[in-house]
């Protein structure tokens, strides 16, 4: 199978990102509701890689790198990997629940090391309650050592 990318936002009734078939987040994370939500993106985009259900973390962001799966981890990008990131003090939630996003392209030197990144990804400002800083959908494109800024820390990848 030939990796496509997904560079747009999924259409809303893509039945990856609003089928609890695929995802176990759309009834209170629902990101076409809430306007965006990392998590629920990318269960759906690994259930639209798959065409299946995967096994992945029903929790917070930054959960999903400790997460028992059975999916290998590791420091090099792959395409159709999640990158995991926490958010101030690992796993205690009161800072921030972290983020995840998905590889998309990975860009090349001539001497065979990562330039770029371009990752997709959807995301909700839980912090504030506010729907406000919410985004849908976008792409981003970041080089190594994939630092968000901020009080966000690159945890790694999880494989597809």
């Amino acid at each position: 199978m030939k990796y496509v990318p997904r560079l747009t936002c999924p259409n809303s009734n893509n039945k990856y990102y609003i089928s609890s078939q695929y995802s176990p987040y759309v009834y209170n994370y629902n990101m076409f509701k809430i306007g965006g939500n990392c998590t629920t993106y990318c269960y759906g985009r690994w259930a639209e890689l798959l065409d299946k259900n995967p096994k992945l973390c029903p929790n917070q962001a930054e959960n999903w790198w400790r997460y028992k799966d059975g999916y290998q981890r590791g420091q090099t990008p792959k395409l159709g990997a999640i990158a995991v990131w926490a958010k101030g003090n690992e796993y205690t939630y009161k800072d921030g629940s972290g983020h995840v996003a998905i590889v998309e392209e990975i860009l090349y030197n001539q001497d065979g090391s990562i330039n770029e990144i371009t990752f997709s990804e959807s995301g909700a400002n839980t912090s504030s309650g506010s729907v406000k800083n919410n985004y849908l959908f976008k792409t981003k494109k970041m080089k190594p050592p994939y630092s968000k800024g901020g009080t966000y820390k690159f945890l790694g990848f999880i494989y597809l």
